[in-house]
């Protein structure tokens, strides 16, 4: 009885300590998910990150945002690099320590729809073909309204978007064809992506679409390329006219004009004289194969939409801009040294 008696007091203590500790211990703060806010700027020097909360109905594409300022701490330094890649006015998904003064737990950039369940491919296809078709359009009514500057009736005018890219020899030219193809390329894709953007981000995110660099060389070689022929081709035409009139005996190749009528692929893939050209094949495969990598790039690119403020087209590979360059040097040096109307 007495062993009982003094084990008792060690008992006591025991459950005073344990006891003690738990009262001690915080409860658990559960986590907080917002599910969207608007990124206003970030403090790195204190690690504050001011956000403005954003309300989204159904019915609503138009986000609702200004209603309340919060500040959230970021104390993880992997978040504060995350956190470096947004700009003012892109829209996120936070999730926070769900404290009175909130710790940032994670981050994303908010998308429509989720990465889980992308847009189908189907309807970028058609989304971009609807662009596409709209741009070609236009251009093929331009077109014909100044080919009949006297004629306003629809029914008289000649829609032809071809004739764009028709040389003054009644032939296609490659060059036309090329800077032809990547200007409506470039302006579809343009189109395509700001219509995507509303339609699944709201009117908020129409414009703020980038090209980036690399795009913008390819675009700037088949203008100079363009450019390049055609001061090649009037150099080499005028030299021979004059050379024919200080001897009108003698024998000088000139370019000639196209009597029948012209044919898309044989006049790409052939010189003046009908015969069968490498250089122009050679550009021909190079351009195609360039802007059909590029348009996988671009469908790739728009899975999701994201809520970016601003966003860039996708860039082109560099092995295809390097190729495209070789392809365009290549083309403009079969010009310079070969004879005028055969080359």
């Amino acid at each position: 009885m007495i062993r009982r008696i003094a084990i008792w007091p060690v008992y006591v203590a025991f459950a005073l300590l344990c006891g003690r500790s738990i009262l001690s211990q915080s409860p658990s703060v559960p986590a907080s998910q917002l599910s969207e806010v608007r990124f206003e700027s970030f403090d790195a020097t204190t690690g504050t990150l001011f956000v403005t909360d954003c309300i989204r109905t159904s019915a609503s594409k138009t986000a609702l945002c200004g209603l309340t300022t919060v500040r959230i701490a970021v104390n993880d330094k992997d978040l504060r690099s995350q956190i470096g890649s947004f700009a003012a006015g892109d829209h996120l998904e936070l999730t926070t320590d769900g404290k009175p003064t909130p710790s940032l737990l994670g981050v994303e950039i908010k998308t429509n729809p989720s990465p889980n369940h992308p847009i189908s491919l189907l309807n970028r296809v058609w989304l971009f073909l609807a662009c596409a078709t709209f741009l070609l359009a236009v251009t093929a009514l331009i077109l014909a309204i100044a080919s009949k500057k006297d004629s306003w009736n629809p029914l008289r005018l000649k829609w032809n978007p071809l004739s764009l890219i028709l040389g003054e020899d009644n032939r296609y030219s490659n060059s036309k064809c090329q800077a032809a193809l990547w200007f409506w390329v470039l302006i579809a894709g343009y189109l395509y992506l700001g219509l995507l953007r509303y339609l699944y981000a709201g009117a908020d995110f129409i414009g703020g679409i980038g090209i980036p660099q690399a795009l913008l060389m390819l675009s700037g070689m088949s203008a100079l390329t363009f450019a390049g022929a055609k001061g090649i081709t009037t150099a080499k035409q005028d030299a021979a006219t004059q050379a024919i009139a200080a001897n009108p005996a003698a024998s000088v190749a000139t370019k000639t004009q196209n009597s029948g009528k012209p044919s898309l692929l044989a006049d790409l893939l052939s010189n003046d004289n009908g015969q069968f050209d490498f250089g122009d094949f050679q550009m021909l495969v190079v351009t195609a194969l360039a802007v059909g990598i590029y348009l996988v790039q671009l469908l790739h690119f728009t899975v999701t939409v994201e809520y970016r403020h601003g966003v860039t087209l996708p860039d082109v590979d560099t092995t295809i801009l390097a190729a495209f360059g070789l392809g365009q040097g290549a083309y403009l040096a079969k010009k310079a040294a070969g004879n005028v109307g055969s080359s």
